[in-house]
């Protein structure tokens, strides 16, 4: 989730930079002495001859209206045969000016200055259909000397072009145009040394790791570099000079060929294959699409095939992204190879824009793809390099992985299958210190609905728990709730008063089917940062923990559910018959056995006057008192209705009714206060008959039919008393 969120943020920086830097404005006509140019794209106007029907001598007959403004026109960025006419008034000449066209692609230029009569006095003809030798100035882009003027002359240029039309024109004064070839030449061989040195060096690492998708990646730069070559005019200059007819089909065959080294590349390094079905069918689409395009080279006009060329770069960016977005960013290596495929996307878009007169057409639209490309091959050599780096890290994690895997499915043989808490807590702190390096930790689970309860586990004590408020634990809540592994310091065991010494906790939580459960709570003294492979199976891990202490808990609760009243909690009539007998065997043969039969005065007129609701809060109060005299001494559940049983073992006569007197007194001592539609203030007694065991024979039977009787003498009596059966005699 964090690469995906610094993708998006790098992506929204860097198209809005990109858009920013490709919306300056430049001005249609910019004198500047210290440049020594004057941009003439915004003055220059356009006629299209589609039918070639004019030729100069009518041109020149044309009224003004006959022409239009080429900067805002339709005709920026067309793709036709037609034959277009460029008119431009320049004020004068003084013989020292040059007209450079910066568009390496068109077939013909004728250029004609025209005076003030109206008579030609200059024709130059270029263009790359004409031999290279023609050019006053060897150089991809066209140039034209004008003649000296004292009155404003007029240049008109007849183009023809078998790409789409640009027609970006300056003037320049001789001097700084040598000045800018050199620039240019400068600049341009800094950028293809940087491709080739890039090229090279990724083709050798490539051959070295004998990975197909460098190879995929080192054909895509060569062709991008070719079509660069092609774009800038240097192939025609220098690679096959003249070769008109071959220079118009490299064009769309180098678009083709880096549509299919990107296609190939991406599959092969971002391993698509393994994603949905939609991408095979649209990768096999692109494949045929690229086909079409080479076969249309051959068959089909250079406009046809440019214009599929085209639609291929178009399905292969669908996939592209597509795939990208079917990807999950685990590594380093996929956020860069995502910006750095952005940067020359973004950049060959911009010039795009521009070219069909979207955008202006500035010095940074035009060598934005450049710029992309060099930072392309930048990024992807640093992605390249993390991508080494972290399969070397997978490595050593594997061995790693290995071995807590055999460790993980030790302790499992131990936990699985058993049913009891206690018996979980030591193994598993005990697996996930040894996983983790940590010292020391406990088990927090969700007990109560304002409970946790905490499972200690240390080297040096037996297991223990204890039971914290969650108002009081408000650092833990939030935790619990998610689903990683979080590093804290040891401000959370204030809660606990456990560990006063130790400064960094790890926590795991513990999720059964995304509902929490609780925690595994690790502490030591030193900051112990795992990986997160280590961390996905301790996730993992604990989610089988989960599993298992959730079947434990729905086990304890169905049998507590079956064992326990559900009004007061405690033993219900059938579980306390169980627990009778099984405690009156083991202790057949001791004499001092109690049994005792309790009973609500009175309690049928509470609820006739008050309802069951306060009854019921009254039987839930009383047995919470009941339960707090009889901890650690004898058992207590609930016979019936108002009815109550009690039988204690190992205690004296005397030691027995002290108890009972308890037992009534706990009740009778102090009054009930019960919430109902008024604060009700109760006075509740209880009436109690004990039964004591004097002859070993006596069966549990006989001594229940002895309180019972004991019981209702209680109730004869008066109530609110303590009867014991050996006085009725």
């Amino acid at each position: 989730m964090r690469n995906r969120r610094i993708v998006i943020i790098s992506s929204i920086v860097l198209w809005v930079v990109f858009i920013l830097l490709g919306s300056m404005k430049v001005f249609p006509v910019m004198n500047d002495d210290k440049v020594g140019k004057t941009r003439l794209l915004d003055e220059i106007k356009i006629l299209n001859d589609q039918s070639r029907q004019y030729i100069i001598e009518e041109i020149v007959e044309l009224k003004e209206g006959d022409f239009i403004s080429y900067h805002n026109s339709a005709y920026v960025g067309a793709l036709s045969a037609s034959t277009y006419w460029f008119k431009v008034v320049i004020d004068s000449t003084v013989g020292d000016e040059i007209l450079e066209i910066g568009k390496p692609h068109l077939s013909k230029i004728n250029m004609y200055q025209i005076n003030g009569n109206g008579q030609i006095i200059n024709m130059t003809h270029q263009g790359r259909s004409y031999p290279i030798e023609q050019r006053s100035i060897i150089y991809p882009n066209f140039t034209f000397e004008l003649l000296p003027s004292l009155e404003a002359t007029t240049i008109y240029f007849e183009v023809t072009t078998d790409t789409y039309l640009q027609f970006p024109i300056t003037m320049w004064k001789s001097y700084h145009l040598v000045n800018h070839l050199i620039q240019t030449n400068i600049l341009g061989g800094l950028f293809y040394g940087m491709m080739l040195v890039m090229l090279l060096y990724n083709l050798t690492l490539g051959i070295s790791l004998k990975d197909k998708s460098y190879i995929f990646y080192v054909f895509f730069v060569a062709n991008y570099i070719g079509l660069q070559a092609v774009w800038d005019g240097l192939a025609y200059i220098f690679l096959w000079p003249g070769a008109h007819t071959w220079d118009l089909m490299a064009n769309p065959l180098f678009i083709l060929g880096s549509t299919l080294g990107l296609l190939l590349f991406t599959n092969s390094f971002l391993q698509m294959n393994q994603f949905k079905k939609t991408l095979k069918i649209l990768y096999y689409i692109c494949l045929a699409a690229i086909s079409l395009g080479v076969f249309s080279i051959i068959v089909m006009s250079i406009q046809t095939a440019i214009y599929i060329a085209m639609i291929a770069v178009l399905f292969t960016g669908v996939y592209v992204i597509y795939g990208l977005i079917s990807r999950k960013l685990k590594e380093d290596a996929d956020i860069i190879y995502i910006v750095a495929w952005e940067v020359l996307i973004a950049g060959n878009i911009l010039t795009l824009l521009a070219g069909f007169g979207i955008l202006p057409y500035n010095i940074f639209t035009m060598l934005a793809p450049k710029i992309g490309s060099i930072t392309l091959m930048v990024l992807f050599s640093l992605a390249l390099a993390s991508h080494i780096k972290q399969t070397e890290y997978l490595r050593g994690v594997a061995d790693e992985k290995s071995h807590l895997l055999k460790e993980l499915q030790n302790i499992n043989k131990k936990i699985i299958g058993t049913m009891d808490l206690n018996s979980i807590v030591t193994p598993l702190i005990q697996s996930y210190t040894s996983m983790t390096g940590y010292q020391k930790g406990f088990v927090v689970l969700n007990n109560q609905e304002n409970q946790y309860e905490v499972r200690i586990y240390h080297p040096h004590i037996s297991d223990s728990s204890l039971l914290i408020e969650k108002n009081c634990f408000e650092h833990f809540n939030g935790i619990l709730n998610g689903n990683q592994v979080v590093y804290i310091d040891s401000k959370i065991l204030q809660y606990l008063n456990l560990e006063q010494w130790v400064n960094h906790v790890l926590i795991v939580p513990l999720t059964n089917y995304e509902v929490s459960i609780g925690a595994i709570v690790l502490t030591s003294n030193n900051l112990i940062k795992l990986n997160q492979e280590v961390e996905e199976m301790i996730l993992d891990y604990a989610s089988q923990v989960a599993v298992n202490i959730g079947n434990i808990k729905l086990l304890d609760e169905a049998t507590r559910s079956a064992r326990t009243d559900a009004l007061t909690g405690l033993h219900n009539r059938r579980y306390l018959s169980e627990l009778v007998g099984a405690y009156y065997h083991g202790h057949r043969l001791m004499l001092s056995l109690t049994v005792m039969m309790m009973d609500i005065d009175h309690f049928k007129n509470i609820n006739d006057l008050y309802g069951h609701q306060v009854g019921d809060q009254i039987l839930k109060e009383m047995a919470k008192r009941w339960l707090l005299v009889l901890e650690d001494v004898g058992e207590i559940g609930r016979y019936g209705g108002e009815e109550f049983i009690v039988f204690t073992a190992g205690r004296s006569f005397e030691q027995s009714m002290e108890i009972a007197d308890k037992l009534c007194e706990v009740i009778n001592g102090e009054a009930f206060i019960i919430q109902s539609d008024e604060v009700l203030t109760l006075q509740v007694t209880v009436s109690i008959g004990v039964a004591f065991r004097t002859n070993e024979k006596e069966s549990f039977e006989v001594l229940f039919d002895r309180a019972d009787q004991a019981l209702y003498k209680a109730k004869f009596s008066g109530r609110n008393q303590v009867v014991e059966y050996a006085s009725l005699a």
